[in-house]
């Protein structure tokens, strides 16, 4: 009997580790944002399009959409850069830490970022389900 409550412990002990996962997994899944970005190889690319965003202030998502059409090496550049709603897991790790960083404004130009596809600038446009952490 002594036996059987050690393995019912030990199968309790699981469960709640398991939901606990469970759990957090869900409410970080629940996160989403909708942001636009530019692509390009180079970091100086980057650069100069940051440089010229910060010069035309008061119309930026404008300035940038036209930007991105021109610039962007990614398809989203045809809609102006705009990637539409995704979840945090939906995008590179270096990309994601940006958007859905709370302490990032929303509106602005964040970047460059760098990823595995070269040197992103990014705007937030809207953040839902944010958990009240950073990620990492």
């Amino acid at each position: 009997t002594n036996a059987m409550v050690v393995e019912w412990w030990q199968l309790g002990l699981g469960c709640v580790v398991l939901v606990t996962l469970l759990v957090a997994y869900t409410a970080r899944s629940k996160e989403t944002a909708e942001a636009s970005h530019i692509l390009v190889s180079t970091l100086q690319e980057c650069e100069g399009l940051r440089d010229t965003l910060s010069k035309n202030t008061g119309q930026t998502t404008e300035t940038f959409a036209q930007l991105a059409k021109v610039h962007s090496t990614c398809p989203s550049g045809k809609r102006g850069g705009h990637l539409g709603k995704f979840g945090v897991d939906d995008m590179a790790p270096p990309f994601s830490r940006v958007v859905f960083n709370p302490e990032n404004p929303q509106g602005v130009v964040l970047g460059p970022v760098r990823t595995h596809s070269g040197y992103h600038l990014i705007i937030v446009h809207k953040r839902t389900g944010q958990a009240r952490r950073k990620h990492g």
